[in-house]
């Protein structure tokens, strides 16, 4: 987590009765309470040193950043000495990123998504492994697919990251990310600025512009028709990670509380086998961008939760999914409660032959089962699943779970 550092700027002034300039004043800057200097810095990230003491330039002016805390400033002119004391450098505080799996962390749809079922535009964007950010691509792709790094992504610093991997496009190609922000998360934009940035990785052979759109939606959370708000284009070299940072965007003029869509586009043109990788995405109120921040990954992956859920996501042989009962001969009504979701979900299930019910005396009697329907809520689903063999009857107890090889899984989806 980079650390910001916070200004301490002020104009060294001088005289009774009348004011003068404290040209090259002499400041010192101490740790209140252990009388030790503090370590100064040029900017607010900490990247250039700055001496201490240090001096006021030729208009008293000064401007140093320091870590938040209790300090003890001396300024020293024409053998003249004032100290502040107690002076309180207070962290500004933190703005929360409206973009959900940032560093593709979470993946629990655990599976790419081929070029070739994601190319000709973004009326085909698909979701690869990780959660929230899709894919597309423009023009005809013939090989490659959407995944995401679990270790090895350059984009960042743990080695997570979105990932169009070994791509192959014909002529006029592009490689895009796709995000959007719920209408309800996008309110706090309103009427203000706000801030994007995001580390992009290519290694298509030479220099590529990389495109950011911000648009919002037409209709509330329905991202089938929206409008551009504002767009920027960067250059980014050959293998080179790069943060793009699009700062003090306007929304005044825009309905970000309809939502948000948010496009990277890498313009590669005609690509054999290539990669384009995106992490760190952060957007926030405020006219500037701040160093991104990771969320702890209970946090992150509760928040995925609310768009996406796959039950036994990590695929595991004993997984038991609920109980239920018999309503007829070898049919079995099960419920199961979930993460409440953003809206009523769609429910999909694996192959039929990855699940088993069972009698719950201990599973004396385990059947086949094969889905029959779904009635889906916000936060729960009642399944109908039909046992293979007449070995359950009306009025039995049961249990679903996985059939033994850790390959059934129940998904959730309410996505943008």
């Amino acid at each position: 987590m980079a650390t910001v550092y916070q200004v301490i700027q002020d104009t060294v002034l001088t005289g009774t009765s009348s004011i003068g300039i404290g040209a090259s004043a002499a400041i010192t800057i101490r740790d209140a309470d252990s009388a030790a200097l503090v370590t100064l810095f040029q900017d607010r990230l900490g990247a250039v040193g700055e001496t201490n003491p240090f001096n006021a330039d030729a208009n008293g002016q000064f401007r140093v950043y320091a870590a938040p805390g209790r300090l003890q400033i001396t300024v020293v002119h024409n053998s003249v000495t004032r100290i502040w004391e107690d002076y309180q450098l207070i962290a500004q505080p933190k703005r929360e990123n409206l973009i959900i799996n940032p560093t593709a962390r979470v993946q629990q749809r655990g599976s790419n998504i081929a070029a070739t079922a994601i190319d000709l535009g973004k009326a085909n964007a698909g979701f690869g492994d990780a959660d929230r950010v899709q894919g597309f691509i423009t023009g005809t792709a013939t090989a490659g697919q959407l995944t995401a790094h679990t270790s090895g992504g350059v984009t960042g610093s743990n080695g997570f990251s979105f990932l169009f991997q070994v791509v192959s496009i014909g002529v006029g190609g592009k490689m895009s990310f796709l995000y959007r922000v719920e209408a309800k998360d996008g309110a706090l934009l309103k009427g203000g600025l706000g801030s994007f940035a995001v580390e992009v990785y290519h290694d298509v052979g030479s220099a590529k512009n990389v495109t950011v759109y911000i648009r919002d939606a037409d209709v509330a959370d329905v991202f089938s028709a929206v409008t551009d708000i504002t767009s920027k284009v960067f250059s980014v070299s050959d293998v080179t990670v790069t943060r793009l940072v699009f700062e003090s965007i306007d929304f005044s003029g825009a309905n970000p509380e309809r939502g948000i869509e948010i496009e990277i586009e890498l313009d590669c043109g005609s690509v054999t086998t290539k990669q384009f990788q995106a992490g760190e995405l952060l957007l926030v109120e405020g006219l500037e961008a701040p160093p991104f921040e990771e969320r702890l990954y209970g946090t992150e992956f509760d928040l995925c939760r609310r768009y996406f859920e796959r039950l036994n996501a990590d695929g595991l042989a004993a997984y038991r999914y609920t109980n239920g009962q018999c309503v007829l001969n070898n049919q079995a009504v099960l419920v199961i409660r979930y993460y409440p979701k953003r809206i009523v979900s769609a429910v999909t299930v694996s192959s039929e032959a990855d699940f088993r019910l069972a009698k719950s005396d201990g599973g004396t009697v385990e059947c086949v089962a094969t889905f029959a329907a779904s009635i889906p809520a916000v936060d729960s689903v009642i399944l109908d699943f039909d046992a293979a063999g007449t070995a359950l009857v009306a009025g039995d107890a049961t249990w679903l779970s996985d059939d033994g090889g850790g390959n059934s899984f129940i998904d959730l989806d309410s996505e943008l």
